[in-house]
């Protein structure tokens, strides 16, 4: 009997609308904590990981050639490892000033410690790789190990 004097005077939008506004407050509360918990998880991932460099590596008829843009990075703030089979660089980027976070509109540049590691699709020669690093550009120049000769063996 209430339901149906509910449904005649209205009572029971009334109700309904509530439970709506209940339900819909509960949802966003809900997604404002997801949200939270996704920029705080961004926030503590990109503290404890190193930035990783792009790079671009193809091959000429005599060498493996690796260029990465590395701006703002002075040769001696790179260290680079290289053997017949792989390429490790890793460095430090610096900002220069003390910006406090509040400051900041749009902060995408990365700074701080970053590392790349690459094996290498061929076997090159390591002692003779050159390095230069010329406006932010680094440039790895890596000859290919000479190919062993087959040599044919007698039997005696």
């Amino acid at each position: 009997m209430a339901k149906f004097l509910d449904r005649l005077t209205g009572g029971g939008k009334k109700k309904k609308a509530k439970k709506k506004a209940l339900v819909k407050t509960s949802k966003k509360k809900k997604l404002v904590k997801k949200l939270k918990k996704i920029k705080n998880a961004k926030k503590s991932k990109h503290k404890k990981t190193r930035g990783q460099l792009g790079i671009d590596l193809w091959q000429t008829p005599e060498a493996l050639i690796l260029k990465s843009t590395i701006a703002g990075v002075s040769g001696d703030d790179l260290d680079i490892s290289i053997t017949s089979e792989m390429v490790e660089i890793k460095g430090k980027r610096e900002s220069g000033s003390k910006i406090s976070k509040d400051e900041y509109y749009y902060q995408e540049c990365y700074w701080g410690a970053f590392s790349r590691k690459v094996e290498l699709p061929i076997e090159i020669d390591a002692d003779s790789a050159e390095a230069t690093l010329k406006d932010g550009v680094l440039t790895i120049q890596m000859p290919k190990a000479s190919k062993a000769q087959v040599k044919k063996l007698s039997i005696g």
